[in-house]
């Protein structure tokens, strides 16, 4: 193993210290996604509208006193004190905040056409599904906190798209983590996730402007550091509720749209044919990082059908591909004798998650 100097690593601590703050930030929403928010006993997604109902314990009291109270598709209103309107209006306010196991919470829902009003007794303390989320959680962001960490302390050349690749990857972390954890809203998740949102988006699109090579001339690249600035001015703002609303949702979803544009325009344009492995590379791993969520997840769904755990396994499994075939495609010519080693493991990895899709969809559409 090569030591390196000491000036070198004095050099590089405060890289270090950016790694481990990152990693804390995510294992602080990771905990507080499994541990510190309420689990009622069912899921409901940002308008409270009810999306899957827990299966209980026949033991437990409190699922005999909550057997056929909610169904699937009922709009919550009113929980406790909390309206839908100040939980939409202040994003630090936590569904079922200060409700423990066993105690009661007044609950006011609309079923079908009717409004209801309900008691429903908080369940006890599942200390499976807490470290099942957790768990679950932890496989969210530990592939991309990684894969930035592996390129933060190791890869070279130290340029711009060392610096991008290292934001998409503890930004994408973050992102993931943080929105998963928006709904409860707990920790001000709910007002963290938009901000990182806006940061992200310039980051993807600068990112995919500059891998493998540079698209624009030395002329336009002048129109980056404005995209950074409206960004940044729009996290702020959303940051002080000056900017609410689902707006930076839209953002996003361009930013990710332009870059897969330009990895589509890379692949194709005769003029880049350098570009085109890291292209194919870069779209081989988006493919197989959302092709199983898409046919495991999406498609149940659209078919009013439960996904199961087999489809939630294989969906987690997928995400290192994306940061692995990202590093791996802009970081190729540089590994060196490692070349042939990441290639295998990428190549396994891939048979492998192929194999457990296919064996996933023919288990579903056999069942």
């Amino acid at each position: 193993m090569t030591v390196l100097p000491g000036r070198q690593r004095r050099r590089d601590w405060p890289l270090a210290l950016i790694s481990v703050t990152a990693l804390l930030v995510c294992l602080f929403y990771a905990y507080a996604n499994s541990i510190l928010a309420p689990l009622p006993g069912f899921t409901f997604d940002a308008q409270w509208n009810v999306v899957s109902i827990d299966t209980c314990d026949s033991a437990d009291e409190s699922c005999a006193g909550n057997q056929d109270k909610l169904q699937v598709g009922d709009r919550l209103t009113t929980i406790g004190d909390l309206t839908n309107d100040a939980y939409n209006s202040r994003e630090w306010l936590v569904p079922f905040e200060g409700y423990g196991p066993g105690q009661v919470v007044p609950i006011t829902l609309i079923h079908g056409n009717d409004e209801r009003q309900i008691d429903w007794q908080m369940p006890a303390n599942n200390t499976g599904a807490n470290i099942s989320r957790l768990f679950g959680n932890l496989l969210l962001f530990i592939p991309f906190w990684l894969a930035g960490t592996v390129v933060l302390l190791l890869l070279r050349p130290r340029d711009t798209r060392w610096r991008l690749l290292i934001s998409f990857n503890y930004l994408t972390a973050l992102w993931l983590l943080i929105g998963n954890t928006s709904v409860s809203q707990v920790a001000f998740s709910a007002l963290l996730s938009p901000v990182i949102s806006w940061l992200i988006a310039p980051v993807y699109l600068h990112l995919h402007l500059v891998i493998p090579a540079p698209l624009l001339d030395r002329r336009y690249r002048y129109s980056i550091p404005p995209l950074y600035a409206i960004a940044i001015l729009l996290a702020v703002l959303t940051l002080f509720q000056q900017n609410s609303g689902w707006n930076y949702l839209s953002g996003l979803v361009i930013a990710i749209a332009l870059s897969f544009g330009l990895l589509v325009f890379r692949f194709f344009d005769n003029s880049s044919k350098a570009g085109r492995p890291a292209a194919r590379l870069m779209l081989t791993g988006i493919g197989l990082a959302f092709g199983p969520s898409i046919l495991l997840w999406v498609l149940p769904q659209l078919l009013n059908r439960e996904p199961g755990f087999l489809a939630t396994g294989v969906a987690l499994f997928s995400i290192p591909v994306l940061p692995l075939f990202y590093t791996y495609a802009i970081y190729k010519r540089h590994l060196g004798s490692l070349e042939f080693r990441v290639n295998n493991l990428i190549s396994r990895y891939s048979f492998i998650l192929l194999y457990l899709t296919a064996f996933a969809v023919a288990f579903f559409w056999g069942a």
